[in-house]
């Protein structure tokens, strides 16, 4: 599948439909590791279209499309050496997609001249992270607006010219 997938710039008029895959991604493949109460906290931090499209400012957005439908999103925040979040749509999870994104993420990373890269991985993407060579450094807890506590894993990895 991933060979007919191309990945690139998010366009403005995909703003929307990145974030329905972002939560539709969430609610689908995070249930395994998450509660109802943690997703639903979750999907809830996600703003709205035109306040998601203002955070291109400090973040570089791709999207895979597969003929012209997007079937995954990823960002990086060059500044805090982080990938924000990596997202595929679930009826192309394990396809190899969320692996482009990151090789992608990555590319523009080296092209900032950052030597490592850091994610805070969701419990269910952790095995994807480190199949993608990031090394756990440690978890995490937090707790969403609405109170509901949560965690992750603070994972890391270096970057060279090859990556």
């Amino acid at each position: 599948m991933s060979s007919s997938v191309e990945v690139g710039e998010i366009r403005t008029e995909e703003i929307e439909q990145a974030l329905e895959l972002i939560i539709s991604s969430v609610v689908q493949l995070a249930s395994s590791h998450y509660s109802k109460s943690q997703i639903e906290a979750w999907v809830s931090q996600y703003p709205p279209p035109e306040v998601f499209a203002t955070w291109r400012a400090r973040r570089k957005m791709l999207v895979a499309r597969k003929s012209e439908k997007l079937v995954g999103f990823g960002q990086i925040q060059f500044d805090r050496k982080e990938i924000v979040g990596v997202h595929v749509a679930p009826a192309v999870a394990r396809c190899g997609i969320g692996t482009m994104l990151v090789d992608s993420l990555e590319n523009e990373a080296v092209t900032a001249d950052l030597t490592e890269i850091v994610v805070q991985a969701s419990m269910n993407a952790v095995d994807f992270y480190e199949a993608c060579g990031y090394r756990p450094v440690r978890e995490i807890g937090f707790e969403f607006s609405n109170g509901v506590k949560s965690n992750a894993l603070y994972m890391e990895k270096q970057l060279s010219s090859t990556n």
